[in-house]
């Protein structure tokens, strides 16, 4: 039996300005829209139309006060990642017609999934909807996007004191509280040989006539 692979994927890993980290937000953006556009009617759920959706999901701070009273919000970013040097040089071939060396190593990092609302249970409700999820659906997350692995480890912060978001008014209070997923991407990249450089230099000589 084999996997078939999306060709794709496989032009992206070889797009030398391709960012892995970037494409794991942007898929995780999307598992969470999915997971709430789930959801029955009347609970958090996701829609794209603005006047229709009763949560908000982004990438993107910094989240205004008026939009946390109309709905709470899950924005969804990383912590610091690490290239972990997992094999010697992280070398993995020699092309044999260019000459250049293919490395491939891990990229560890955190993503967080910070869970927004004006209570805390309201936040809590979220961390833990999101969470179970990870767990729950590792395997499709592992198959579609770029994680060679996701959903091991996952722990939920503490709720974050009134005002640390925003300032708290009497009409405004974002309460906070962290998902944190740790997940490993595949990273390859290519450097040139420069001995085969050679080929491509063209030279051109003139006689000169005394």
């Amino acid at each position: 039996m084999t996997t078939a692979v999306n060709p794709d994927r496989v032009s992206r890993e070889y797009d030398p300005l391709h960012d892995p980290i970037y494409q794991a937000v942007r898929t995780l953006i999307g598992f969470c829209q999915g997971i709430f556009k789930a959801l029955p009617t009347s609970r958090y759920r996701w829609s794209p139309a603005l006047e229709e959706t009763q949560i908000t999901i982004t990438g993107k701070y910094p989240l205004k006060a008026a939009t946390i009273n109309q709905r709470p919000a899950v924005v969804v970013g990383h912590a610091q990642s690490q290239i972990l040097n997992t094999t010697m040089g992280s070398f993995e071939s020699q092309r044999f017609v260019t000459g250049n060396n293919v490395h491939r190593d891990l990229i560890q990092t955190t993503m967080v999934f910070n869970c927004i609302a004006t209570t805390g249970v309201e936040a809590s409700s979220l961390a833990f909807f999101i969470a179970s999820n990870l767990k729950a659906l590792r395997p499709l997350l592992q198959r579609l996007g770029p994680f060679t692995q996701i959903g091991q480890d996952v722990s939920i912060g503490v709720e974050s004191p009134p005002g640390a978001l925003l300032q708290a008014t009497a009409d405004t209070t974002a309460i906070a509280i962290p998902v944190m997923a740790a997940i490993y991407i595949p990273h390859r990249w290519e450097v040139l040989n420069p001995a085969y450089a050679v080929d491509e230099i063209l030279v051109t000589a003139d006689t000169i006539k005394e």
